[in-house]
């Protein structure tokens, strides 16, 4: 089925209901004085929480990841027709350039649809700082660095376009989004980690997730954790460990469908 791109529009914001101290985000509101730019060990720079051991992408390489385990993972590069992502936890963009990138370079020129929920967006000058030395094509980091800033300045969704990439942006919690069934062919499930952000890794927050996912589509997480299995189970989904990227043994794939995740 072709997404089609005057459908990309389709979502509604829930202003009740919400589970009470449900967060998607760090424990604490990224600001610029509590962060600091660090290199990882491919090269590629990432944030760290000054005094903390908490950063937003590996220290063992913060290329290495989002492409092992997001963007390879998924299988989106199989599927041969446009492609819909849905990633929560935006945080430094890096998952949304690598697979821009990929689409932009791919010979078939099929769509990307890129939907990234992230309630606490980073200050502008942080990403700016992160990717000051990067090898993106620089339209990929405007879209990014235009969202971003959209969603910090005024908290509103944005939706961008350049050639075949559409970047949809949006500032909320993840239980004050809502999509159609079946909207999405993968899901970068990216928050924080569970010691640090327990609520997003619940059977519930799953369970939120689940009906937005078509049939065949897979959820990729770095989290390797037991625990994560059995909520993911818990909410309705197949899970498969498969190695790890940037220094982990294993990470996590999980789908509605078990054919999915062979």
């Amino acid at each position: 089925q072709k997404i089609l791109a005057q459908d990309f529009h389709l979502f509604t914001k829930i202003p009740h209901g919400r589970p009470p101290q449900m967060a998607t985000t760090p424990p604490k509101k990224a600001k610029k004085e509590m962060l600091e730019v660090i290199e990882t060990k491919d090269g590629a720079h990432t944030l760290r929480f000054k005094g903390s051991s908490t950063t937003y992408r590996s220290v063992y390489g913060a290329h290495t990841e989002s492409k092992h385990v997001f963007l390879r993972a998924s299988g989106i590069a199989d599927i041969q027709r446009d492609v819909s992502v849905l990633e929560l936890g935006l945080g430094t963009g890096l998952n949304f350039l690598h697979t821009a990138e990929y689409f932009l370079q791919s010979s078939n020129q099929f769509a990307l649809y890129y939907t990234a929920i992230e309630r606490s967006p980073l200050p502008q000058t942080c990403l700016e700082e992160v990717h000051r030395n990067h090898d993106f094509q620089i339209p990929l980091l405007s879209m990014l660095m235009d969202g971003n800033s959209q969603a910090a300045n005024s908290r509103k969704p944005l939706q961008i376009k350049f050639k075949n990439i559409y970047l949809r942006t949006l500032p909320w919690d993840l239980f004050d989004c809502d999509f159609p069934a079946s909207s999405f062919d993968t899901h970068y499930h990216d928050p924080f980690g569970p010691k640090e952000n327990p609520d997003a890794w619940t059977d519930l927050a799953f369970k939120h997730i689940a009906p937005w996912l078509r049939s065949t589509a897979r959820l990729v997480t770095y989290s390797a954790s037991s625990e994560i299995r059995k909520s993911l189970a818990r909410a309705g989904f197949w899970t498969a460990k498969a190695p790890g990227g940037a220094g982990k043994r294993e990470m996590t794939i999980a789908s509605p469908n078990a054919n999915a995740l062979q």
